[in-house]
């Protein structure tokens, strides 16, 4: 399987991110000078320190990107970062009251079967979670509009990914996708669809 060149779609990324004019003025005088919505790429030894306090073995997409950029700024309108390693915690840590929240909002609900469950693309209907997902989740983004990115390791692929969720109050529930990079590529069509440039 070839690898994903993740600098070059986060360099065209970063093209589209800063000609919009909003977002353009949002960021710091150096990322537009430079045209480069991240940042420096994280070292080997830092992708394993954040293993380490983890206790996992991180997806391989994700562990790709960080490589290539310890965090981002803005993947839209909705999301204004995601978290550097040193930041990286899960959901559960980060966030108690809202996971609180949505778990006893969810509590009396039936069970979500295998075959409501397993579906993506526009197919999948977002109430379809599991709480215990909710749970096990890493936070990997600040939350924005109401709005977080998960990474759920409760379902992971044959080659290591787990799966990835756009996690909001006003979704509601969540947008989960096979891994973290075809959330970030379908993040990507958004923004060109909601009023980027492309």
């Amino acid at each position: 399987m070839t690898a994903f060149d993740w600098l070059t779609f986060l360099q065209g990324f970063s093209e589209e991110l800063l000609a919009d004019e909003a977002i353009r003025e949002a960021q710091p005088k150096a990322a537009v000078r430079a045209g480069w919505m991240g940042f420096k790429g994280a070292a080997a030894e830092d992708i394993a320190s954040l293993e380490d306090r983890l206790q996992v073995d991180l997806p391989p997409s994700y562990r790709a990107f960080l490589s290539v950029s310890n965090g981002w700024r803005n993947t839209g309108y909705f999301i204004d970062r995601l978290l550097p390693t040193t930041e990286v915690e899960w959901f559960r840590e980060r966030f108690p009251e809202w996971m609180a929240a949505y778990v006893r909002s969810y509590e009396n609900l039936r069970p979500i079967t295998d075959e409501e469950y397993f579906v993506y693309g526009e197919a999948q209907e977002s109430t379809a979670i599991r709480t215990a997902y909710l749970e096990a989740s890493l936070a990997i983004s600040a939350h924005g509009d109401s709005v977080i990115y998960l990474l759920n390791p409760e379902v992971k692929s044959p080659e290591g990914e787990w799966e990835a969720w756009f996690f909001g109050d006003w979704i509601p529930g969540a947008e989960r996708h096979r891994s973290f990079q075809e959330l970030m590529v379908v993040e990507r069509k958004a923004f060109q669809q909601e009023g980027g440039p492309g």
